[in-house]
């Protein structure tokens, strides 16, 4: 591979990278919605849910079949998560991790047994 043939490739991964990055904070754009008065909020919110919950149950519900840990909180919350998927994949388990928001990347938010979520395949996956 030439050098224009490298820089053409890595500029489309770029370009790409970024139409993903944009999809993703795309949908949680607060702008996208007039009213943000707590009551359309949770009304929006309700509808979400239920469109989701709704969603799940087409699949079968196939969240009831895996175990979770759901790390909550204000700060720390992405470290002990980290920790406990290095654990789990540690003892043998296969482990998925999304953390939000990110630190640097987007492709940070997904995890699979430690590994990123790859930036080459990103625009396809999201």
């Amino acid at each position: 591979m030439n050098a224009a043939t490298s820089q053409a490739t890595a500029s489309r991964a770029l370009a790409d990278y970024r139409v993903a990055e944009a999809r993703t904070l795309a949908l949680i754009d607060p702008a996208r919605h007039a009213d943000q008065s707590p009551a359309a909020m949770r009304r929006r919110a309700r509808v979400r849910f239920e469109r989701f919950r709704r969603f799940m149950a087409f699949l079968g519900d196939p969240q009831r079949d895996l175990a979770v840990v759901h790390v909550t909180g204000t700060s720390g919350q992405g470290s002990t998560a980290a920790m406990i998927a290095a654990i789990l994949a540690a003892s043998g388990y296969r482990v998925g991790m999304h953390v939000s928001p990110y630190l640097q990347v987007a492709t940070e938010k997904v995890q699979i047994d430690e590994r990123l979520l790859a930036g080459s395949g990103f625009r396809s996956d999201v």
